[in-house]
Order: C-alpha cells, then structure tokens, then sequence
C-alpha cells in the first residue's frame, strides 16, 4: 500500500521512495523514445514536388532578373563589368589592386 503521510510505496518487504519509481519509469519511456519507430509523422501534411520546382524556378528567375539589373546599373555607374570582372571606359579609372610580387 502506498503511505501518503511519507511519500513510500511498500513493495514485498521493500521499500522505495516514489520519486526513485518515478525516476526508473522515466528511464524506461527515455530508452523507447530513443528506439527508432517504423512510424514516421508529417508535420506540414503531403507536398507536390512538381508545385515546389516550379516556384523554385519562379523564385530563381526573379532574382537573375534583379541581379542583371543591379548588374546594369553597377556597370553604368562605376563603368566596370561584374560578370567579366574588367573595367570599362567612364569616369573611374581602374587599377589591379593584385601584385604578383607580393605572393
């Protein structure tokens, strides 16, 4: 019988603290936990992959739209090629900035 007056469960001439059952039945629910389950749950419900792929590429045709504009407008107003990574003739003069004696 359980002792309420003292937190002891008597268990056949034996006697333990509840907190230590309490404490060896969380060991067993941590060691099934820890067991890989066969089961699998999905959080965020069933996908389309087609859906996905296609507003991936939306997403990724939007940005090289933006980056060849900013790219346009980088070359105008510093007369300098990103994707060939050269200077143009305007207004600044470039220098390379590298020197191959300094390796």
């Amino acid at each position: 019988g359980i002792n309420a007056e003292y937190g002891m469960v008597k268990k056949s001439n034996q006697q333990q603290s509840v907190t230590d059952l309490s404490i060896k039945k969380g060991i067993k629910r941590n060691r099934r936990r820890s067991q890989k389950s066969p089961v699998r749950r999905s959080l965020f419900g069933t996908f389309d992959r087609a859906s996905i792929e296609k507003e991936l590429q939306k997403l990724t045709d939007e940005t090289n739209k933006l980056l060849k504009r900013s790219n346009g407008l980088f070359r105008k107003k510093y007369n300098f090629d990103l994707e060939a990574e050269t200077p143009l003739k305007g207004d600044f003069i470039w220098e390379n900035a590298y020197n191959p004696s300094d390796d």
